[in-house]
């Protein structure tokens, strides 16, 4: 019998991905001293879109992989649980990423790094 994860173990994934991928940014913020309130704000929120194409590459693969099974039905409730997947990975991420963003721009204000 196969264990079942926990209900949120996905989105704790997501959680530690998400925050690994913005710590450099964040050291950066802290270490450039020459460049602007602008400057330091695109480099701390490059990483934004990185996330977004890393999530469209796994879907993209998700469906493919999908898409390529021979039961109809089976492909249909595949491709219905990725979409609903991917949905919610995206209403986790968006939030998380404005908010994060705006963070950042409010330290960059409040603090004058």
């Amino acid at each position: 019998m196969a264990q079942s994860k926990p209900k949120h173990q996905d989105y704790w994934y997501l959680v530690l991905a998400t925050s690994s991928i913005v710590i450099g940014p964040v050291l950066l913020m802290f270490r450039a001293d020459g460049a602007s309130y602008w400057e330091k704000w695109i480099y701390i929120t490059l990483f934004i879109p990185l996330g977004f194409l890393v999530i469209f590459l796994n879907y993209t693969r998700e469906i493919t992989l999908a898409l390529s099974n021979e039961n109809e039905e089976v492909q249909k409730l595949l491709l219905l649980k990725i979409k609903t997947k991917y949905l919610r990975y995206l209403l986790f991420y968006i939030p998380v990423v404005l908010g994060y963003a705006g963070l950042c721009m409010w330290i960059l204000w409040k603090g004058g790094l």
